[in-house]
């Protein structure tokens, strides 16, 4: 492993002594920018700037906390700390500075942990959707918030969203229930984090003299800023302060939640004159191979950073990429090594998170999501997997199989997330009240379940064939019959074909059919048995000491993270690029792309994933003969028929990369230098600069 020098580039050093105009810091991934900015600032400090006049703005909590432990490190008490915030932090300081100047009415702030919170929403998404309070799933309860979120990265009032065009492909539900959130926030006096934001714009417009100290503004993560953000910025500067804006358009990822990646790629530099570019280019975190199919992916993108991703000549790890066609998750544990420092298994969607959290725990190998304490234990209360309707359905009805009843969920910490998944996407035309009224009595533990489905389905030939199609499960199978000749029997009893239909949000219902299909398809590769699956599910071992824990995340949740060890699956086209929500039964039902931006912003989805790796990257993709094929050629380009593997990885030019990484490390690159693609000459070049 190859440590760090404290020494710091000459890109690096151009960024750290610039002074006087803006900037805008186009930063790659790993390439120590952190560590620039807080030299940035302590050497504003060294120069005269006070405290007071500099503000650090940070995307998130975590990067904050981060950003101010290192800051203090470097400064050692020499000087002052300048204020380090986050935009939510910020907006709350200036709208109670107006709460006392009398500016503002007061109000309370409304985290989303607590009480009043929850019983906001749900009351919204009952008026929306003019729902039961039983029938609300927390899936759609998200949804719901991120169309929030949306809103108000916009600016945009409730009124102005019923009338606005760029709303108008959401679900009617969703613009009714955001107008009657917004009015019981106005009822009960409360503001959040993201109205806000709206409000600090508000007072800074009418008062401007109030942040006139400002002389520097630092932005981190500027690619992930939303309208509100954007604009909050411009006047927080003024006509005095500098901004020296960090971001990385390749790493663009939330769009979906009101981010604009045109900020960096152009709108900040037209708006903040005069102005000056720099690059950070080099990568500390992973080694040429991976940087060059980094390059490979992204360079399909037509809105794209100009300066390649070099690996830093001598401090970088080497980092091996490898492609496992047809790899089956059950034996995850042959990718793994023990002992190893970080490990990460990611994806595109909380589907193939599902799969490969039941593979983990068929193999003992204990994991963690982003936000947990990894203890080493994979327990049944440590899991999302109940969350998943998909999920519930097979447990239940597996157990019906099996058991012939549910008693064996009788003190399980899940059974209660089990019944309402089951009892909701059972295909069961449940009249108001009647599903809530059977769950509370399944709670019980002599409840029986045939009793009560017998009596609630005894009315219309739909309820009698269901509970028929369900009384056919009864006993049917045995622990020791393979797990996938048990799915089969239920898919014949109809109790699969309705998972995800239920769902009013077209996207959850979409993630729901793929979990199934994945599930169904890891049954099959891994030929495990009924009770295994029901014990791995229900009632996990304990994990297997000899592996360190396995961090699962979504490519999302996986941003600002890196790992010694990545695997990425669910690396199918049919699902990644993801796209219009369409059923995903087969390979050959791939979904059409909806726009060139779309599969922009998915291809650098998969770009984050990769680069979050520094000496390892697995790709498990599915059998794909085309992809052999481009792979033997050497080829990267994007494949014009849908192809089985995702068309990222065709994309990714490996073969050329790992010819062109192992020159570079033997010394032999001018040798291959006229055997190579453009973009790989245009590496090395690069590359002979820096050295």
């Amino acid at each position: 492993m190859t440590r760090k020098s404290k020494t710091v580039t000459q890109e690096q050093r151009l960024i750290i002594e610039h002074n006087g105009s803006h900037a805008l810091v186009k930063a790659v991934p790993g390439s120590g920018k952190t560590t620039t900015l807080v030299k940035h600032v302590q050497r504003l400090l060294q120069n005269g700037a006070m405290p007071e006049q500099i503000l650090v703005l940070m995307y998130n909590k975590a990067a904050q906390v981060s950003f101010t432990e290192k800051l203090n490190i470097t400064l050692k008490n020499q000087y002052r700390s300048p204020d380090v915030r986050t935009f939510h932090s910020l907006a709350l300081e200036i709208v109670q500075q107006a709460v006392r100047r009398g500016e503002l009415g007061h109000k309370k702030l409304l985290t989303t942990d607590m009480p009043e919170y929850r019983s906001i929403i749900r009351e919204a998404y009952r008026y929306g959707y003019a729902a039961e309070d039983s029938f609300i799933e927390q899936n759609e309860i998200e949804e719901l918030e991120l169309f929030i979120d949306r809103c108000h990265a916009d600016g945009a009032l409730p009124e102005e969203v019923a009338s606005d065009p760029v709303f108008a492909r959401y679900p009617n539900g969703h613009i009714k229930a955001y107008q009657r959130f917004y009015e019981l926030l106005q009822e009960y006096r409360f503001r959040t984090f993201d109205s806000m934001l709206a409000e600090a714009k508000q007072v800074i417009t009418k008062q401007p003299q109030l942040f006139i100290q400002l002389s520097n503004i630092i932005v981190d993560e500027y690619q992930d800023v939303n309208l509100v953000q954007h604009e909050l910025i411009r006047l927080l500067a003024g006509d005095k302060a500098s901004v020296m804006a960090v971001g990385d358009i390749n790493q663009s990822i939330y769009k979906w939640r009101g981010s604009r990646p045109d900020f960096i790629d152009g709108i900040f530099e037209q708006q903040f004159k005069p102005i000056k570019v720099f690059h950070l280019s080099c990568t500390f975190r992973f080694g040429h191979q991976l940087s060059l199919i980094a390059n490979s992916l992204i360079s399909k993108n037509t809105h794209k950073t100009a300066k390649l991703c070099i690996s830093q000549p001598t401090q970088t790890p080497h980092t091996d990429v490898s492609i496992h066609p047809g790899f089956c998750l059950s034996r995850v544990s042959s990718l793994l090594t023990p002992g190893a420092n970080s490990t990460a298994i990611l994806a595109r969607t909380n589907a193939h998170l599902a799969e490969t959290e039941l593979a983990l725990r068929l193999c003992q190998i204990p994991y963690a999501y982003p936000d947990e304490k990894a203890d080493g234990s994979n327990s049944a209360e440590k899991t999302t997997l109940f969350r998943r309707k998909e999920i519930c359905v097979l447990v239940a009805a597996f157990l019906l199989c099996i058991d012939g009843d549910l008693k064996r969920l009788s003190r399980h910490p899940g059974k209660k997330a089990i019944l309402a998944g089951f009892l909701w996407d059972a295909g069961i035309s449940w009249t108001t009240g009647q599903m809530k009224d059977v769950q509370t009595k399944l709670l019980n533990q002599s409840a029986d379940i045939w009793q009560l489905l017998t009596s609630a389905l005894q009315n219309g030939r739909k309820h009698r064939l269901r509970l028929n199609d369900l009384l056919s499960l009864k006993d049917s199978a045995r622990e020791t019959d393979l797990a996938a000749e048990v799915y089969q029997k239920i898919a014949m009893a109809g109790l699969t074909e309705n998972i995800g239909f239920e769902s009013s949000i077209r996207r959850e219902s979409n993630d729901q059919r793929r979990g199934m299909f994945r599930i169904k398809e890891f049954l099959q590769s891994s030929r495990i048995t009924a009770g295994e699956l029901l014990s791995a599910v229900l009632n996990p071992q304990t994990a297997n000491s000899g592996f360190s824990h396995v961090t699962l995340a979504t490519f999302h949740a996986a941003k600002g993270l890196e790992y010694e060890t990545v695997i990425i699956t669910g690396l199918n086209d049919a699902e990644f690029p993801s796209s219009s929500p369409q059923e995903v039964t087969s390979h050959s039902e791939a979904e059409e792309i909806t726009s060139e931006d779309s599969e922009e912003e998915e291809r650098r989805l998969f770009y984050v994933g990769i680069t979050r790796a520094k000496q390892r990257l697995y790709l498990l993709v599915p059998h794909d003969e085309r992809l052999a094929q481009w792979i033997d050629k050497g080829w990267n380009t994007t494949p014009k028929q849908n192809p089985i593997a995702s068309r990222f990885v065709y994309e990714l030019g490996l073969t050329d990369c790992k010819r062109v990484s192992q020159a570079i490390y033997t010394e032999t690159a001018d040798e291959i230098n006229s055997f190579t693609n453009k973009l790989s000459r245009q590496y090395l070049d690069e590359l002979r600069r820096l050295r």
